[in-house]
C-alpha cells in the first residue's frame, strides 16, 4: 500500500498547483495547466491507404443519397440505444476501429423517443413502413416518462419552495 502512495504523491509532478488538488475541479486544473498549441498542421501524418479506401466508400453512399434526396437506409423495426445493433463496418478487413451507429454505413437509427409522428412521416415519405411494436412501445414509453417527470418536477418544485420559505 505504501508504494502505492507514492506514486500518488508524485503524480501530479510537473503540474502547477491549485485548488483542484483538494477538489474536483476540472476548471482550474485547465486553467493553470493549459499551454496553447501555436504551431502548424505539420506534424500530422496524412490519410492512410485504408483511410482513403473507407472514406472514398462511404462518399459513394454520400454520393447516392445527395442525387436521390434519399437516406441509403434506415431503420424501422429497431428503436436505438447504445447495445440495439451490432457492430458496424464500412470494410471490415480495413478498419483498426468500429462503432457505426447502426449495423450498416449510412444507415440511420431509430430514435423514436424525438416524436413518433415525425416517425411516422419520414417512413411514409421514403414509402417504408413502420414496425406497429415501435409505435405501441413509444406510445407507452412516452406516456410513462412524462408522468415520471411530471411527478419529479412537482416534487423538486416543492422542495424548492420549502426551501425559500
Amino acid at each position: 500500500m505504501s508504494e502505492l502512495n507514492e506514486k500518488l504523491a508524485t503524480a501530479w509532478e510537473g503540474f502547477t498547483k491549485g485548488d483542484w488538488q483538494n477538489e474536483v475541479n476540472v476548471r482550474d486544473f485547465i486553467q493553470k495547466n493549459y499551454t496553447p498549441y501555436e504551431g502548424d498542421e505539420s506534424f500530422l501524418a496524412g490519410a492512410t491507404e485504408a483511410t482513403t479506401t473507407l472514406w472514398d466508400k462511404v462518399m459513394e453512399g454520400v454520393k447516392l443519397e445527395n442525387r436521390t434526396h434519399a437516406p441509403v437506409d434506415f431503420d424501422t423495426a429497431v428503436a436505438s440505444t447504445i447495445t440495439s445493433h451490432d457492430a458496424g463496418y464500412i470494410n471490415k478487413q480495413l478498419e483498426k476501429i468500429v462503432g457505426l451507429q447502426t449495423e450498416a454505413p449510412l444507415k440511420r437509427a431509430l430514435i423514436p423517443f424525438g416524436g413518433i409522428k415525425m416517425i411516422e412521416g419520414s417512413c411514409k415519405a421514403y414509402n417504408r413502413e413502420l414496425d406497429p411494436m415501435i409505435k405501441k412501445s413509444s406510445l407507452n414509453t412516452v406516456k410513462l416518462t412524462t408522468r415520471a417527470c411530471s411527478t419529479f418536477t412537482l416534487r423538486t418544485s416543492c422542495v424548492a419552495v420549502n426551501l425559500v420559505f
